[in-house]
């Protein structure tokens, strides 16, 4: 997947994004808390103050993207393997204009599957 998304930003002259393990809890975090509220119903998760409580160090705000996101949903019987899952995952991502931001060059990932199949992704690029 991130392969994807550096292949996108390599096309436009960018530096690869980096995985950054404080920014990939945060985006476990906001993840696994959205999957919880669709799935059990229960409040959205805020973005607000993320940032500071995970110690990120954005110097700008930071992008997030999240998989379903108002659009098609993905379940794990339609992308029929791992590698295909995650080929959509990071199409959906490569579409988003944050990750071609010169500025933002780390990156946090989380993928979590619902037990009904669904699934929900989180980029955040910083």
């Amino acid at each position: 997947m991130l392969a994807n998304l550096s292949d996108r930003r390599a096309a436009t002259g960018l530096e690869p994004l980096r995985e950054d393990d404080r920014i990939g809890d945060m985006a476990t975090y906001y993840n696994q808390k959205r999957a919880k509220a669709d799935y059990a119903g229960g409040e959205q998760p805020r973005t607000e103050g993320l940032p500071r409580r995970f110690d990120v160090g954005c110097s700008r705000p930071m992008a997030l993207v999240t998989v379903p996101n108002g659009g098609a949903r993905l379940d794990v019987e339609t992308a029929g393997s791992a590698d295909e899952l995650g080929r959509l995952i990071a199409t959906r991502f490569a579409a988003s204009e944050a990750v071609l931001s010169p500025e933002r060059q780390r990156l946090g990932i989380d993928v979590h599957v619902l037990p009904d199949g669904t699934v929900y992704a989180t980029l955040v690029v910083c």
